[in-house]
């Protein structure tokens, strides 16, 4: 060890310590402070307090406050150092590391992805990232994992917020629509409109009432079909109606039921509507002689031996028709009487001979029911609603397209009769004749019931549907 004392030791250029250590007393024989400047390199420890500036790099642990380093740039283990400015990125009002801080009022995480929270991000229970295409994320812990906290992603704003029915999200080309599928009553609640100003508050909907009930030889009408799907037909041959701008407001929905078959005359259908959108139920298909039942499409009669008259359409022909007439009830003059095809949303239904055949004469008829209309706008996916399209044993007339993939609704019931009896595509159900038993509409599209054939009973019509959608996003 080696002792300085003051005024002891003069005139010398540096002192070296046989051990390590240098003393400094006082005249009591205290230890002392130091109380001058060091000029040049200090090597070892220095126990106490430095007052005064450090210029040069400092290897070593700093032990108490180092109240304003303002020119520390690489202090590599400050380790309780509190209020060190700018060393590893400390300030008296922030603390930095990489893009995340921390500082009066508010502190900021910086961002991560999806892949980098996998990979990089500790799973600490409690661990709070933020992720800008999810949002906000939380740490559960194993059995959770990661939870979000709502609307704190940096997406585009929402467009329409709404509830009811089945939901079906899909994309349809540049666009992402949700699709409300109601098969049953209920309500369409619109909770917020479109925040997102290149997405608008339009709503598409297509609503089809229930089908008419068949008769003893008619087959009946299908519901109502009215559309507004831009690019889509409506009913009875019209192009697409004014799509609906939304109100934050609840729209009732009803979902008609279809009419009941029986002897000699079905039943028509029940209306279907969505808000002030209504389509009428499909019309009844009846006995012979008769005129079929009016209706969203018309439903058909039969004959012996005088002809029975379509049933008409409602407003049809026109630009607020909603489907076709049904067909002409014929006789062969001899033991057969033909009951007419029920109307379609797309075509009118078939008709029987002409009156002129030769009795006992076998005549090529079709008393098919016509055609519905067919829409994708549950979704590209054909099976989402509706049936099959025309093929070669179809139903008559309607849309150009032969795709006989699903999306049809509102077909026209096949007659009663000894030959064609097919119901329209688009649920139309199956006349009655010797052989093949008449079947009923198909469930949730409108379809007419098909004819009982012989004086037989007639089938029931399907329930309608409505379907509404919007845009959710621009891809």
């Amino acid at each position: 060890m080696t002792v300085i004392r003051p005024n002891s030791i003069t005139g010398i250029n540096s002192i070296t310590a046989q051990s390590s250590t240098v003393e400094f007393y006082d005249t009591a024989g205290n230890k002392s402070s130091v109380n001058a400047n060091v000029t040049g390199n200090v090597t070892g420890n220095v126990t106490g307090d430095v007052t005064g500036n450090v210029v040069g790099n400092v290897t070593g642990n700093l032990t108490g406050n180092a109240d304003s380093a303002t020119t520390a740039t690489t202090a590599t283990t400050a380790t309780t150092a509190t209020t060190a400015t700018n060393a590893l990125g400390i300030t008296t009002t922030q603390i930095t590391v990489g893009d995340s801080f921390i500082k009066a009022g508010s502190v900021g995480l910086g961002t991560t992805t999806t892949s980098g929270r996998n990979a990089g991000v500790g799973t600490a229970v409690g661990s709070i990232i933020y992720v800008s295409d999810v949002g906000l994320q939380v740490y559960a812990g194993e059995t959770r994992g990661w939870r979000t906290v709502a609307d704190t992603d940096n997406n585009l704003p929402p467009g329409i917020q709404a509830t009811g029915g089945v939901i079906n999200d899909y994309i349809d080309g540049a666009n992402s629509y949700r699709a409300h599928i109601f098969t049953s009553s209920g309500t369409f609640d619109v909770t917020a409109l479109s925040v997102n100003p290149t997405l608008p508050d339009n709503v598409e909907y297509v609503v089809v009432g229930g089908g008419g009930g068949g008769g003893a030889f008619g087959g009946a009408g299908a519901g109502g079909y009215r559309s507004s799907v831009v690019g889509e037909d409506s009913g009875g041959g019209n192009s697409a109606e004014t799509v609906i701008t939304a109100t934050v407001q609840s729209y009732p929905i009803v979902i008609g039921g279809g009419g009941n078959g029986g002897s000699p005359n079905g039943n028509s259908g029940n209306d279907s509507s969505f808000g002030p959108i209504s389509s009428s139920g499909g019309g009844s298909g009846m006995n012979y002689n008769t005129t079929g039942g009016a209706g969203g499409s018309g439903g058909a009669a039969g004959d012996y031996p005088r002809g029975g008259r379509p049933g008409p359409a409602t407003n049809y022909p026109g630009p607020l028709a909603q489907g076709f007439p049904g067909g002409l009830g014929l006789s062969d003059q001899s033991s057969y009487t033909y009951g007419g095809g029920g109307g379609g949303a797309g075509a009118a239904g078939g008709s029987g001979p002409p009156s002129s055949v030769p009795a006992g004469t076998a005549p090529t008829i079709d008393t098919t029911g016509g055609n519905g209309v067919r829409t994708l706008i549950g979704g590209p996916d054909p099976g989402t609603v509706g049936t099959p399209g025309p093929s070669s044993s179809g139903g008559r007339g309607g849309s150009p397209s032969t795709d006989v993939t699903g999306g049809w609704l509102a077909g026209g019931g096949g007659g009663g009769n000894p030959g064609y009896l097919v119901g329209g595509a688009g649920g139309g159900g199956t006349g009655n004749a010797p052989g093949p038993t008449s079947t009923s509409g198909t469930a949730n599209t409108g379809g007419g019931g098909g004819g009982g054939g012989n004086g037989g009973t007639g089938e029931n019509g399907g329930s309608g549907i409505v379907i509404v959608r919007y845009q959710k996003a621009s891809t």
